[in-house]
């Protein structure tokens, strides 16, 4: 998210479709300026992108919907939000609660009449749990069951 960067001062910013965004340079997702990023980092470290990726960490992000009427959405966020307010919780766009091992973010589609519920973690297991625990509370949210 741009806004999250912009107020972070990172150096990049992303989003879940690969886009990134090279904050000194511009503030757009921009696949051509991504790409001359990485030919520097090859250029300049004399390095294999295989091997420059081997020095990434490594995430895993799950992601699903759950359908929702647009009368109900915020209150749903809200609902949701609820059940963590002993977190901190982010409502710069929806709710994302972060822990420091994975984060939730449940927010209503800007195109479709769906919650959109995203989990990123560093482990597997534990990214599949919490997403289908997330799924299954934001489901009972909206529509009172399972």
């Amino acid at each position: 998210m741009i806004f999250r960067a912009v107020n972070e001062n990172a150096v990049l910013a992303g989003e879940g479709s690969g886009g990134v965004a090279l904050m000194s340079v511009s503030r757009a997702f921009d696949g051509f300026l991504t790409m001359a990023a990485v030919l520097e980092a090859i250029a300049r470290s004399g390095h294999r992108i295989s091997e420059l990726a081997a020095r990434l960490p490594v995430f895993v992000m799950k992601k699903g919907e759950i359908p929702c009427s647009p009368d109900r959405v915020y209150s749903a966020l809200e609902e949701f939000r609820r059940s963590y307010r002993c977190e901190q919780v982010d409502l710069a766009d929806g709710v994302r609660v972060t822990w420091p091992d994975h984060w939730i973010h449940v927010r209503a589609s800007n195109t479709e009449p769906i919650l959109r519920v995203i989990v990123e973690g560093d482990d597997p297991e534990h990214v599949e749990r919490v997403f289908a625990d997330t799924l299954f509370r934001v489901n009972t949210v909206v529509h009172g069951k399972s």
